[in-house]
């Protein structure tokens, strides 16, 4: 076993190339906060691995269409493919997994027609979610997620989604602490000034959250979930995730979020 047994230093001494194949774990990570036995709260592996079709999978279709439809007919019996939940979605977490979640919420059936999603998936979604929150407990220095996916996410709307991409000035200056500043000066600080700049470019304030299209994407930062409430009409649904504002406290490339 590789770490016990034998070293990946000694394994890399042996040969040219070492490839590490370990697949993906089979569980899924809890956050250990209340409400996440609610319906409505899933995994991005289960959600990412219905909407790419996968087999074993097919059963998270009918909860998705539960919390974005609650109040709805069916939406195989729909005459709108085009609608537009009024479901309002939190990614909890800032990897490239999160922010793709997010686009796939955001362009739903019209933006995705032409990709490989299959078609059931694609009569869930529908005209796709109203709002989706992408939410980090650290600040947009320290997200795991590249320029590209950002970049995506950024288009929705020049490419024709209707949906408007938000970022707050204001939590993003809350994330330039001393160590930030020297975390853009680090060795791989080359690709974090990229991300920090598009992210600059595209924000605004507080008092300008206003969008003007149907839907919105928001990255929002230093905010760590602490419990997910039962919806008001529905007690076994989620209906609102509460969060804390943190604040990074630590070295550089070593920043905690604290509550």
């Amino acid at each position: 076993e590789v770490g016990k047994d034998i070293s990946l230093s000694q394994l890399q001494s042996l040969y040219h190339v070492v490839i590490l194949a370990y697949g993906c774990q089979a569980a899924d990570q809890r956050l250990g906060i209340p409400g996440e036995e609610l319906e409505g709260v899933l995994s991005a592996r289960e959600f990412v691995a219905w909407y790419n079709g996968h087999p074993e999978f097919g059963h998270i279709g009918s909860v998705v269409k539960r919390c974005l439809r609650p109040s709805s007919q069916s939406v195989e019996d729909s005459s709108d493919a085009a609608a537009v939940s009024p479901a309002r979605v939190v990614v909890i977490g800032q990897g490239n997994v999160a922010l793709d979640v997010a686009r796939i919420l955001a362009k739903g059936r019209p933006g995705l027609i032409d990709s490989d999603t299959p078609n059931s998936v694609l009569q869930v979604l529908q005209g796709g979610a109203k709002h989706v929150s992408v939410v980090g407990r650290r600040g947009h220095l320290q997200g795991a997620f590249t320029i590209k996916e950002l970049r995506e996410l950024t288009k929705l709307k020049k490419e024709g989604h209707d949906a408007t991409f938000i970022v707050r000035k204001e939590e993003l200056e809350l994330g330039m602490t001393e160590s930030s500043s020297a975390e853009l000066k680090g060795p791989s600080g080359r690709p974090k000034t990229r991300i920090d700049k598009l992210l600059q470019e595209s924000a605004v304030t507080e008092d300008n959250v206003c969008p003007d299209t149907t839907k919105q994407v928001e990255l929002r930062f230093l905010m760590s979930p602490i419990r997910i409430e039962p919806d008001d009409s529905n007690s076994e649904r989620a209906g609102r995730v509460i969060c804390e504002r943190t604040k990074l406290e630590g070295e550089p490339f070593h920043q905690k979020a604290v509550g």
